[in-house]
C-alpha cells in the first residue's frame, strides 16, 4: 500500500494528484487509499498544480460545491471537496448521484505561516482545470458554499492602537475577507485575529475558496456516529 506522507494531504485531499484528469467521459470512482491517520489541532495544505485559473465567482461567492465523506473518509476523519457542473442527475437505484465535478485540494500555497490551517478555515484550489463524470455515493455528501479569499502579503509594518485596527509588520501573510473600496481591507491574521487595515500596505498573493460553515457542514456528515465526548475540535490530516 502506498503511505501517505505527513503534510501531503490534509482534510478535503485527494492523495495523488496524477496527471490532467480532465477528459468528462471518464467516471470517476471514488477511492481512499490505504495509510493510517493522527489528530491534529491544525492541518497542513498540500503542493497541487499550477496555472488553473481561479473562476471568478459572482459577488465572490459559489454555491456549486459539495463537500463528500464516504464511508473510507469517515473512518479515516477526512472530507473531499468537489466543484459541480450543470444539474445533479437523479439517483441511481444504489442512490448515488451522477455529476460532473472537478476536485479541490487544501492549498500549501495558501496555508497560515503560523501552525497550519484550524478546521472550519481550511484553503482551497482547483485540482483539475475540468470536469468529470463522478459518483457520489448516498448519503455521502452535502451541498456547500465556497468563498472566495484572498491571501496577502503586508508590505510595510503598520501599528495603530485603535480598537478594530489590526498592527501587522512587513512579509506577513494574511487572509483579506473584504475590501471597503474607501482604503481600508478587512484581514483574518493567521492567529485567528480580525480586524482592518490599509489597503495601500499590502499586495495580493493568491486567490483561493473557503466552505462557508465548514464545521456545521462537514460534522453531520465525518461524526454522525460519534459520542459528544468523543468528537475532536479538528481534522484529521493524513500521515
Amino acid at each position: 500500500p502506498k503511505k501517505k506522507q505527513r503534510g501531503a494531504v490534509a482534510a478535503g485531499m485527494s492523495v495523488d494528484v496524477g496527471g490532467d484528469n480532465t477528459k468528462a467521459d471518464t467516471e470517476v470512482e471514488i477511492e481512499e487509499e490505504e495509510g493510517s491517520a493522527f489528530i491534529s489541532g491544525t492541518g497542513r495544505g498540500r503542493d497541487g498544480p499550477t496555472g488553473i485559473t481561479l473562476p471568478a465567482y459572482a459577488s465572490g461567492r459559489s454555491n456549486n460545491f459539495c463537500l463528500l465523506v464516504d464511508q473510507a473518509w469517515r473512518e479515516a476523519r477526512g472530507f473531499r471537496l468537489f466543484e459541480l457542473e450543470g444539474k445533479i442527475g437523479g439517483p441511481a437505484k444504489d442512490g448515488s448521484r451522477s455529476v460532473q465535478a472537478r476536485e479541490w485540494y487544501c492549498a500549501k500555497e495558501v496555508e497560515p505561516d503560523e501552525g497550519g490551517f484550524q478546521f472550519g478555515f481550511h484553503g482551497f484550489l482547483p485540482l483539475q482545470a475540468g470536469f468529470h463524470k463522478t459518483l457520489l455515493p448516498k448519503d455521502a455528501w452535502v451541498p456547500v458554499t465556497g468563498i472566495v479569499m484572498t491571501r496577502i502579503k503586508v508590505l510595510q509594518d503598520y501599528r495603530d492602537e485603535d480598537e478594530g485596527i489590526l498592527s501587522l509588520k512587513a512579509d506577513q501573510t494574511v487572509t483579506m475577507l473584504s475590501e471597503t473600496g474607501n482604503g481600508w481591507s478587512l484581514l483574518r491574521a493567521d492567529g485567528g485575529e480580525e480586524g482592518w487595515f490599509p489597503s495601500g500596505y499590502t499586495q495580493e498573493v493568491r486567490k483561493f475558496v473557503e466552505i462557508e460553515d465548514e464545521q456545521g457542514k462537514v460534522h453531520p456528515l465525518l461524526f454522525a456516529s460519534a459520542t459528544p465526548a468523543w468528537i475532536p475540535r479538528y481534522c484529521f490530516c493524513h500521515k
